[in-house]
């Protein structure tokens, strides 16, 4: 079973905002103006605890759990992105055409790896609208047109010498600055 929990930062940061805006309210007794500041850490403190205290995905082989609430693959029809990198926001739509947000406040890497495990495990799901088939295709179709990878074997600046060499030996026709007849 994989675990995807959010980040232990966003504890740590929504005391720092509730500290600023605590902060910025004392001020605004001296400068009115500070308080639309604390109004701002306010609103940021809450939404950051509000991510830190989503509860964790578990994704196993049978169903994914979200909380206390487990979900079987084949009950998931369809997952559509909505835009949101960080947190990340996925609707996910029920074979009943029941809908709910699944959102994940962790590093994009992670949430780009529960996103694609979500979408590989959920067999009759499309994302965004478009088949599994579909994609797979495409990303095949992709990869064959791209050919094999090419692997840089010198920096940029050999490169340049690498070419400058070859131009000097076409255009001399030898690199060796000895003259024949020394060879003799």
């Amino acid at each position: 079973m994989i675990r995807f929990t959010p980040s232990r930062t966003l504890h740590t940061v929504a005391v720092v905002a509730l500290a600023v805006a605590a902060a910025s309210f004392w001020g605004a007794a001296h400068w009115a103006q500070a308080a639309i500041l604390g109004i701002l850490m306010l609103a940021a403190a809450a939404g950051l605890a509000y991510l830190a205290s989503r509860p964790p995905i578990d994704i196993s082989a049978q169903f994914v759990k979200i909380g206390g609430r487990r979900i079987a693959w084949a009950e998931i029809t369809r997952l559509d992105r909505t835009g949101w990198f960080f947190p990340l926001i996925v609707r996910v739509t029920l074979s009943d055409g029941e809908q709910f947000r699944l959102v994940y406040a962790g590093s994009t890497s992670s949430a780009n790896r529960l996103l694609r495990l979500l979408f590989r495990s959920a067999r009759s799901a499309t994302l965004d609208g478009t088949p599994q088939q579909a994609l797979q295709s495409a990303a095949l179709t992709q990869r064959k047109l791209a050919g094999p990878p090419r692997y840089r074997l010198l920096r940029e600046e050999d490169e340049l010498d690498v070419e400058r060499l070859y131009q000097r030996l076409k255009t001399v026709g030898n690199l060796d600055p000895k003259s024949p007849s020394e060879d003799k």
